[in-house]
């Protein structure tokens, strides 16, 4: 069976690294936190230009279902046991 490779979008191939605000949710949750909380306080405070770049072990798709109807462009890869999940604000 082929698979189809996954396309990234123009906006994940144009990213900055200058732009980015980082967050190792692995941290938190090895410290008994959860992240949901700073992950929203790092969305409201981006700006129009800047980026989340999240790393986690589980796979996005809860997060996509949380933020895309916010109004967030979401974008993952998984790299080993762990995903980047990339998050931006929809211009």
């Amino acid at each position: 069976m082929k698979t189809t490779p996954i396309v990234k979008p123009e906006w994940i191939r144009n990213l900055r690294p200058d732009s980015e605000i980082f967050l190792d949710m692995g941290h938190y949750l090895r410290h008994g936190m959860k992240p949901l909380a700073k992950i929203q306080e790092l969305l409201g405070d981006l700006r129009p230009c800047q980026y989340l770049h999240l790393v986690r072990s589980r796979d996005p798709a809860l997060l996509y279902r949380i933020f895309r109807p916010m109004g967030f462009e979401c974008y993952a890869e998984q790299r080993g046991r762990t995903w980047d999940v990339y998050l931006k604000r929809c211009v």
